[in-house]
């Protein structure tokens, strides 16, 4: 059996939702419910304008993806210390 774990549409989007809320100085969402907690490691990663780095950061330790995926959605987004933090004005043009 595959246990490989895949990015989705949906764990993309909570980490838009939880870089927005926190650019927004707003409380960060809920972890969406239609996904089933896992352990896993993982690696969020920023790119602006199609295909420019603008943040990779993540682990190799398998931690629960409730707690590591929006942990490294913001590292990623405002403390990879090769690029300044990543502004509200550049959301709309991010892929994760």
């Amino acid at each position: 059996m595959d246990k490989s774990v895949k990015s989705s549409p949906e764990l993309c989007k909570h980490c838009f939702d939880v870089l927005i809320a926190e650019l927004n100085k707003e409380s960060h969402p809920p972890f969406p419910s239609s996904i089933s907690a896992f352990e896993s490691p993982l690696f969020v990663t920023w790119t602006i304008d199609g295909d420019d780095l603008r943040g990779c950061i993540g682990t190799f330790s398998p931690g629960n993806i409730k707690t590591l995926l929006p942990k490294y959605a913001l590292t990623t987004a405002l403390k990879d210390s090769r690029f300044k933090p990543i502004s509200l004005k550049e959301v709309e043009r991010l892929s994760c």
